[in-house]
């Protein structure tokens, strides 16, 4: 079976590792040259040839994993990383349960001590990585739960033993149910390659994480183990979302920019700029204010709007169309007297807002607005509204500010 790829050919330290502890560790324990070549058999090296090396490397007095390494076929190798990983566990995991299986077997040639203190000793290693570890019979229920799984899920392993993994997922997600289904149904006797999957944990705590886990299945004794690695992708997810995030605001600037070229007139790059805004954010209106031409310049309303849903803004619109922002008053009022971007997360917690325009039955929560500059002179301010707290967006604010410029070149001409 096919468990590493052509990357590592050259690097032979994984399978020195690897093939060093699957032989050395079960002829310790006693098993025969026959059974090792055996149960080394599933990891693609023939029995006839594994034999044949291990009565020519006890002959010769060789290193038996430098041995091995010639027939082993160094083409079978997965570019993932993970998987390789969890192999390495899933691979320790088996010796720690044939271990623990021997030291109930006092025929065997060690000593009783010495069988304990090897397991001890593969205990460290298995407490110590940094992916939790569950191994769990045919039915899903769990039986080794090791500390990294407690840290990922909260949960002392008193709490879990015995329970069907599936409690570590949500309820609602049948699909995760489903798919950790077919991850088992699919890990049938797949020591070698194993089974991977992205699902959703469940916490102690209730909240839930993306997570990859790698399934495998482990045959000792006649008796079917399944071991489950699992690894939390929260940063490695979050990540993701700010690279796609960031690409998308690269996309706002180059479509605002290009209206702002393009556009026949002002009205329609203003059009274009709030919704290309308001369908990047989810956020509910979009708005254009002008000032006048007094001393201070005070704010009038355009008929210029980005509005989700149009009847359940209607009383807010018309409210604002009818109201005049003095200078350095209310969000916008305060955009045109700095120059600057302003976000608020809650408005009605907020000084700067009139209550005139504002209603609580509006549920307009969250609000920001940007200047629309021709060098330092504000020439509009462009308002938006969600109807949810949302926390200040730096990224976003730091592409309004260079939306500003290229809008007001539109004025300007």
């Amino acid at each position: 079976m096919r468990i590493f790829s052509k990357t590592y050919r050259k690097n032979s330290f994984l399978w020195y590792f690897l093939s060093g502890w699957a032989v050395s560790v079960p002829l310790s324990l006693g098993m025969t040259k026959e059974a090792v070549a055996s149960s080394l058999s599933p990891l693609g090296v023939a029995e006839t040839s594994i034999l044949k090396t291990l009565v020519s490397a006890e002959n010769n007095k060789a290193d038996t994993s430098s041995s091995l390494l010639p027939i082993i076929d160094t083409n079978i190798f997965d570019t993932n990383i993970f998987a390789i990983q969890s192999l390495t566990i899933i691979v320790l995991v088996a010796v720690l349960i044939l271990v623990r299986k021997k030291t109930m077997q006092k025929e065997r040639g060690l000593a009783k001590e010495q069988l304990r203190e090897r397991e001890i000793r593969f205990d460290k290693i298995l407490n110590n990585v940094i992916d939790g570890i569950i191994t769990t019979d045919e039915h899903g229920n769990i039986e080794i739960f090791n500390p990294a799984a407690e840290r990922i899920f909260g949960y002392k392993i008193s709490a879990v033993q015995s329970k069907n993994i599936d409690f570590l997922m949500p309820v609602s997600f049948h699909e995760n149910a489903q798919s950790l289904r077919q991850a088992f149904e699919s890990a049938e006797g797949s020591l070698a390659h194993g089974v991977q999957r992205e699902l959703t944990g469940l916490k102690k705590d209730g909240s839930r994480f993306p997570m990859e886990i790698y399934v495998s299945e482990i045959i000792l004794e006649n008796r079917r183990t399944f071991t489950v690695v699992v690894h939390d992708i929260t940063e490695r997810k979050k990540q993701e979302e700010a690279f796609k995030q960031g690409s998308a605001y690269v996309g706002l600037l180059h479509d605002v920019s290009s209206a702002a070229n393009e556009a026949d007139n002002f009205e329609q790059a203003i059009q274009t700029c709030l919704d290309k805004i308001c369908a990047l954010t989810g956020w509910a209106v979009g708005h254009l204010f002008l000032p006048t031409t007094d001393s201070p310049p005070n704010l009038t309303s355009t008929n210029i709007w980005c509005l989700e849903e149009g009847e359940r803004f209607a009383t807010f619109k018309a409210a604002t169309e009818k109201t005049k922002i003095n200078y350095g008053e209310e969000l916008v009022g305060r955009v045109l007297a700095t120059g600057e971007h302003t976000w608020v997360r809650d408005i009605t917690k907020s000084p700067l807002f009139q209550q005139g325009r504002f209603t609580k039955d509006m549920e307009i929560v969250s609000g920001f607005a940007f200047p629309v500059l021709i060098g330092r002179e504000v020439v509009g301010v462009m308002e938006f509204f969600a109807t949810h707290p949302v926390h200040p967006d730096q990224h976003l604010l730091d592409v309004v500010v260079q939306i500003g410029t290229p809008l007001g070149r539109v004025v300007e001409r």
